[in-house]
């Protein structure tokens, strides 16, 4: 086997089928030596020892095929998982390849699947997508400006922590840093204050930032 951990992202394998052709390499009847173990017949036996319930939509089988004029072997290893699923614990499974000798001999592998998660993007939606105050209005303050605010899914609610960021174009209609700058509470609440005398538009950019992972193509914004 070129690999004994085999992992794969929960989206790779759910809406097709996960293809290895690598996996299992050297596929012989037998030693080098012995010439006539070359064109034996062969077969590979998959047998799962523990995988993870709902996990995979296709029992991960692998095709052996032999070439009809070298008679050389070559594998490839299907897996097809459900979407929307990953491990929770490691899925085990045994690899026999097996000759029609006589007697029939046999030789063994084990190796292991993992379904990686995938980090969802967080999203939200706002109560409106803009907002008019009067020159010189006091301070601003909506509360649950942001609504309906999510991790990605209901696994990552419960576990990841979600901050907001604001990206604008300010000019000098805002006030500045040093006094108070548009701020989105991660309860959805908006607060800013307006320089005295100064009035105009200003661009506000909103983005929602989760603490997970970008591997396998995840999004934490």
């Amino acid at each position: 086997l070129n690999f004994y951990d085999l992992r794969f992202s929960e989206n790779d394998c759910s809406a097709i089928l996960c293809i290895r052709h690598d996996f299992v390499t050297s596929i012989l009847a037998g030693p080098e030596e012995a010439v006539m173990e070359k064109f034996q017949g062969l077969r590979l036996e998959i047998y799962p020892l523990h995988v993870d319930e709902g996990l995979f939509a296709l029992t991960p089988n692998i095709t052996l095929l032999q070439d009809n004029i070298t008679g050389n072997w070559t594998a490839f290893l299907a897996v097809k998982t459900v979407k929307g699923r990953y491990s929770l614990n490691m899925s085990y499974f045994r690899l026999t390849l097996v000759d029609n000798g006589s007697p029939s001999k046999s030789y063994t592998k084990t190796f292991s699947i993992w379904i990686q998660k995938v980090n969802k993007p967080p999203t939200f939606d706002l109560i409106s997508s803009a907002i008019d105050v009067w020159e010189n209005s006091p301070r601003f303050f909506q509360r649950f400006f942001a609504q309906n605010i999510s991790a990605g899914n209901v696994d990552e609610d419960k576990s990841q922590i979600l901050s907001f960021q604001i990206e604008f174009n300010i000019g000098n209609l805002i006030a500045s840093v040093s006094i108070l700058q548009p701020v989105l509470y991660s309860n959805g609440s908006l607060q800013f204050e307006l320089i005295p005398g100064f009035y105009g538009t200003a661009i506000l950019t909103i983005v929602l930032y989760d603490d997970g992972s970008t591997m396998w193509n995840g999004s934490n914004k």
